[in-house]
């Protein structure tokens, strides 16, 4: 054992404090990158939230909300505050949860791109990155089936997840007051001493898009109902904490209205931070709808005036969008020189025997190792913070694939305490059934996937394949991230709304999905048919000169044995790309052997 000096303890703090400061400013560019999307594409993401009308659109539009917002805590928490007010029902949100898993995995999977210049530690974190997007599409391809399918044998009643959660909600409690205020995570209160600075984020404009903007139809629909032969009419209640400036909203919410509180039996004064009502529903005695058009106006300037960026130094500024994209920009940088730094540290300190205590510290048993995942979680409060700092153990070697899949199963479970709270904030128990979905989808989906070899090794095959392409193509993660988080959401969610208009739309809607199997089909035909992967390794690969013995996945609870097949190998079936370094020059930079299971 070697000898404690005082110059070794004190390189050890150093190298201790530094990793410390690029990690604090890592998470807070992860902070600041969320808050960049949000102020972007806010508004853009809460509207889509009114073109579900099936479990496929919804499933493609939590996927594309998720991306455009960064967060599934924020995409959840806007699906149950909408299940909450009525905007949506439960049956409806449960897809869009499901989705919400999968577009929450793209922050880690950018992540990985940090890793460019090293092809080892490029396939080591784009696969440790994918691993997470895998076995949540493997809990969706079974989850959104069974739950479609149960619901149509009910009659479109809800299937057995809506059964067992609105079970649970039967005993809901709503909770009032200030002590029902949400619960934010120590990490994030002090990150946000820096984020707060440069932009704040209001994400109850967000809320108030997946409303609705003040409309007859949402009268129709929403607002007006009959009850016993009784006709009534709601007011619109807006989310942001903003008071009405022009005077025709609800008693109580117009700025600086001075009135008397009956309740209180003060006078008051009307707070700036009042949420705006707004009457301008009219239902006549034989059911008839109209609107006030002079409330309605006015409620419509005052969803038209929002503000997405509420605080900081760009809103100072009097910059929204610009602020968003500035951010953008200052946050990536944030990113890559916090990544590359922590890197650089951790690679000077995980060295010998701290390397080998690190490897076993992190790869512990798998379901020890999915509560500690969910455990850290409910600290951060973001999946996308925990994922992403294990993406660089991973892409080190300190952390194998095997070891890092049971820790993002964890994080998919701590992520649903969002919104869980969220819940627990409102009064309707529509929003902790939907809350409650998604705690059971999670949990079902590693009691029923994770204990199974066999299947655990599906996601994890699948993210060696996808980093073995990293490694060949350096342009495959942004194809990759481009494709399953952008456009092929779309590209469904408008196939979906094609079927869902009837006529023309359906028309329309067949000959899209044709033309994507006939395009898709085409692509796969001349990749492995002709040459055309030999096209593109001589156009954007890498040339290997050699290639090394290729080896099995490893089950994550029997990573000592040495016994191998061929089945590894038959599951990916790529030729010429191994998961080890394999040529000469490579060879000879990576002098020790990866302890990291190959499958070509």
């Amino acid at each position: 054992m070697a000898k404690l000096t005082p110059v070794g303890v004190a390189k050890g703090f150093a190298l201790f404090a530094g990793v410390l400061f690029f990690l604090y400013w890592f998470l807070a560019g992860l902070s600041l990158l969320g808050d960049a999307f949000k102020v972007i594409a806010g508004d853009s993401a809460g509207s889509l939230f009114g073109a579900v009308s099936n479990p496929v659109a919804g499933l493609m539009v939590g996927i594309l909300a998720t991306v455009l917002v960064q967060s599934s805590s924020t995409t959840t928490s806007i699906i149950v505050a909408a299940a909450g007010s009525g905007v949506l029902d439960v049956a409806t949100g449960i897809p869009m949860v499901f989705g919400a898993n999968i577009g929450t995995s793209v922050t880690n999977t950018i992540v990985s791109l940090g890793f460019v210049g090293d092809r080892e530690q490029y396939r080591r974190g784009f696969a440790g990155a994918t691993v997470h997007d895998m076995f949540n599409y493997l809990n969706v391809c079974f989850w959104l089936p069974v739950e479609a399918l149960t619901s149509a044998m009910r009659g479109g009643d809800g299937g057995i997840l809506f059964l067992i959660t609105r079970a649970i909600a039967r005993s809901f409690e709503s909770c009032d007051g200030e002590d029902c205020e949400d619960w934010k995570g120590p990490l994030k209160k002090i990150t946000a001493k820096i984020s707060k600075r440069i932009i704040s984020v209001d994400k109850d404009v967000i809320k108030d898009f997946a409303y609705g903007k003040p409309s007859l139809e949402l009268c129709e629909e929403l607002l007006c109902s009959e009850s016993n032969g009784e006709y009534e009419c709601h007011a619109h209640k807006f989310s942001q904490k903003r008071c009405a400036a022009t005077g025709y909203a609800v008693e109580g919410t117009n700025c600086g209205e001075v009135y008397f509180d009956e309740a209180e039996n003060e006078t008051v004064t009307v707070s700036k931070k009042a949420k705006a009502k707004f009457e301008y529903c009219i239902i006549s005695s034989d059911g008839t709808i109209s609107t006030n058009a002079t409330v309605l106006a006015a409620a419509q300037a005052h969803f038209d005036s929002y503000k997405l960026n509420k605080g900081g130094c760009f809103y100072e500024a009097g910059m929204q969008t610009s602020a968003g994209w500035v951010t953008l920009l200052l946050a990536l940088v944030m990113l890559t020189v916090s990544l590359l730094g922590m890197v650089k540290l951790l690679g000077i300190a995980v060295r010998g025997a701290a390397e080998e205590a690190l490897k076993k510290a992190f790869n512990m048993n798998g379901y020890l190792a999915i509560v500690v995942g969910c455990a850290v979680t409910i600290f951060v409060q973001s999946s996308s913070i925990t994922t992403s700092v294990l993406t660089p153990l991973v892409a080190m070697g300190t952390l194998s694939l095997e070891g890092m899949l049971p820790l993002t199963l964890g994080a998919n479970i701590g992520t649903t305490v969002t919104g869980l709270l969220a819940s627990l904030v409102g009064d309707s128990a529509n929003g902790f059934q939907l809350a409650m979905c998604h705690v059971l989808f999670n949990l079902f989906g590693v009691l029923m996937f994770y204990p199974v070899p066999r299947i655990r090794r599906i996601p994890l095959a699948a993210a060696q394949r996808l980093g073995d392409l990293a490694a060949l193509f350096k342009v495959f993660p942004i194809v990759y991230i481009l494709m399953l988080f952008f456009v092929y959401p779309g590209f469904f969610l408008g196939i979906s709304m094609a079927f869902g208009a009837g006529g023309g739309g359906i028309a329309g809607g067949i000959f899209g999905l044709l033309f994507f199997i006939a395009l898709h089909v085409a692509f796969f035909w001349w990749y492995w048919k002709q040459a055309g992967r030999e096209w593109l390794e001589r156009s954007f690969g890498h040339d290997f000169d050699s290639q090394k013995p290729q080896k099995d996945v490893q089950d994550p609870d029997h990573r000592d044995s040495s016994s191998s097949t061929s089945s590894g190998a038959s599951i990916a079936g790529v030729q010429g790309t191994s998961f080890a370094a394999t040529n000469a020059e490579e060879a000879e930079r990576v002098s020790a052997p990866t302890q990291d299971a190959t499958v070509v």
